[in-house]
């Protein structure tokens, strides 16, 4: 289970023509399955991820999503630039940065994960803080050092043009995450409206 932002068709359709200029590219370095890509349609904002957890647990989670959606308000994000974790240097997964309110997502993010933990459920993250993305790719295992080099210097030098779309968010959604022959599918299980605090 994990509570994420959806974004729209139109952006999911640019991200997988960035997608497969890294995979051309990738092509042309005699490199073809160094990257590992999140299919277009799954494409999301994570701001929770918290694995396996009972159908309990799970009721109690959509109640903290019901509370912290109440006094964060509409806000707008854009995609930015590539970049990666745990670093650029030593690229594991491979995300669009984003700009805009990034305050309000890292706001929302932190309220979460801090009444999610005082319940005992604690969201997993990865190393490098807290930086607003949309995860497009991740790294093969076993790579060798310079083809990491190579996919560095590609990361790098991709830059994007994608700012002028809009990411309107305006609700969270809890999703279910099943996993099947064809990869996992995700289940939307509540969405969730962001409103503005009422005095």
């Amino acid at each position: 289970m994990f509570v994420a932002i959806r974004i729209w068709d139109r952006l999911k359709k640019e991200l997988g023509k960035v997608q497969r200029h890294l995979q051309d590219e990738l092509e042309k370095m005699g490199t073809p399955g160094l990257l590992r890509f999140t299919k277009p349609d799954q494409l999301h904002i994570t701001l929770a991820f918290l694995g396996q957890i009972s159908a309990e647990k799970q009721e109690t989670v959509a109640g903290i999503c019901r509370e912290a959606a109440k006094g964060i308000g509409n806000f707008s994000l854009a995609p930015g630039q590539l970049g990666a974790f745990p670093r650029l240097n030593r690229p594991a997964v491979v995300w669009v940065g984003l700009v805009g309110e990034t305050k309000k997502l890292e706001l929302l993010t932190k309220i979460l994960e801090f009444e999610l933990g005082a319940k005992g459920i604690w969201p997993i993250r990865g190393t490098g803080g807290f930086a607003a993305h949309i995860t497009i790719a991740r790294v093969a295992r076993k790579q060798r050092r310079g083809q990491m080099f190579l996919l560095r210097e590609l990361l790098q030098d991709t830059k994007l043009e994608l700012a002028n779309i809009e990411i309107p968010v305006k609700e969270i959604t809890i999703y279910q995450s099943s996993l099947s022959s064809m990869g996992p599918e995700y289940v939307p299980v509540e969405k969730i409206l962001l409103t503005t605090p009422t005095f």
